[in-house]
């Protein structure tokens, strides 16, 4: 009897565990919590969406990709099978088959196995920020691919703090990586070589090319094969601020044994002055080159001091001038307030545009200082610092 009623309990288990007839119509394979199921891989295909999907993937590294699919993954998978599962979600455009969340690589060694099936958990809360995140953290996903991320979801309606939260970023990071797509060539070459690949002396290079494209071009043409951010500040720091011609220097000379005239030559011993080359006179209109006085300006009995600047101190106290009045209505020193991207900062009027309707400003929140449209910031108010 207790073998009946066992029976009977697992045969409503088994019943329950059909799920719904939805489910039965799809022909889904039942999935017990914490446990994959096995997937027919050609049910599975890669998000169309997927961040490192693209233009700009090198061929090398397509090449390493299928070559540890071919050598090393492939292989194992083939011998022992998918030990780790990968992630699914529907696909909405073709019902009843499956999209990979992650895992690609696995998937990818499993057809080249030729297995027929897959393990892999169904996770349909999975968004294209997951991926993005994912393949991140996980691959060399490059700039350019996480700008177009970037681009689609801004022309979807997003806001750059909603996409930098998306990602776990800042927004100051989100403008740097959609500047990428921006890139005029000869940064695009850089990029593309490999050469510079940090987003900040990316976005450095970009500044400086708005107000000297030529001189920038030149520039990265004599450069090694790295591109160093230190070289480019350096190089940036002589674009905005070329050095200062010295003036010419005057050297007052004397050429010994012929004094001009009006100059005593103390080391000839028939100079007097200037009344002729050796005639042992001095002209009275000589200035003197020690006191800067002519000798009409001396006294009989010696030299005559100079005069001074106040006959006395009534006179003195009324040339001295009071000092100017501050006027209540003006600042002196002005802090423009602003809005960018939903963030408050200031703009920097120390830092020289690098173009007309551009600017610095920096934020409040980190400190970040960055380059941007005018035309997108908002003027929120005018303050004395």
């Amino acid at each position: 009897m207790g073998s009946a009623t066992e029976n009977e309990s697992k045969g409503k288990r088994s019943l329950k565990s059909l799920g719904s007839l939805s489910n039965l119509l799809k022909d889904q394979p039942e999935q017990p919590r914490g446990t994959p199921a096995m997937f027919k891989v050609t049910d599975i295909r890669p998000d169309p969406n997927q961040i490192r999907n693209g233009d700009d993937s090198h061929a090398e590294d397509e090449e390493a990709r299928q070559k540890f699919i071919t050598e090393e993954l492939g292989p194992d998978v083939k011998s022992r099978g998918v030990k780790s599962p990968i992630s699914l979600r529907s696909d909405p455009e073709n019902p009843g088959k499956w999209l990979i969340n992650h895992g690609e690589n696995r998937w990818r060694a499993t057809v080249w196995a030729e297995l027929e099936e897959i393990p892999a958990f169904i996770d349909e809360d999975y968004t294209d920020y997951d991926n993005a995140k994912e393949n991140t953290k996980r691959l060399d996903v490059s700039g350019r691919q996480m700008a177009r991320f970037v681009a689609r979801k801004l022309a979807g309606g997003e806001t750059k703090k909603q996409i930098a939260e998306g990602l776990g970023i800042s927004q100051s990071l989100v403008n740097q990586i959609s500047n990428l797509l921006k890139m005029p060539p000869c940064i695009e070459q850089i990029y593309d070589e490999r050469r510079c690949r940090d987003l900040s002396t990316i976005a450095e290079l970009m500044t400086a090319y708005k107000s000297h494209p030529g001189e920038v071009e030149t520039w990265l043409l004599e450069q090694p094969d790295e591109i160093l951010r230190s070289a480019v500040k350096a190089f940036r720091r002589d674009l905005e601020e070329p050095p200062k011609e010295e003036p010419p220097v005057v050297k007052i000379t004397e050429e010994r044994g012929h004094p001009g005239s009006g100059v005593q030559d103390p080391h000839r011993e028939d100079s007097g002055g200037s009344g002729g080359e050796g005639s042992g006179e001095r002209d009275p209109n000589t200035v003197d080159f020690l006191n800067g006085r002519t000798d009409s300006e001396r006294d009989e009995g010696g030299r005559k001091e100079p005069e001074s600047s106040t006959t006395d101190d009534n006179s003195g106290a009324s040339e001295r001038k009071d000092p100017p009045s501050v006027d209540p209505d003006k600042i002196k020193r002005t802090i423009v307030q602003v809005r960018h991207d939903e963030r408050p900062a200031r703009i920097l009027l120390d830092r020289r545009p690098p173009a007309p309707g551009w600017g610095f400003i920096k934020y409040d929140d980190d400190g970040n200082e960055v380059e941007v449209d005018l035309a997108a910031v908002q003027l929120v108010a005018l303050v004395e610092g």
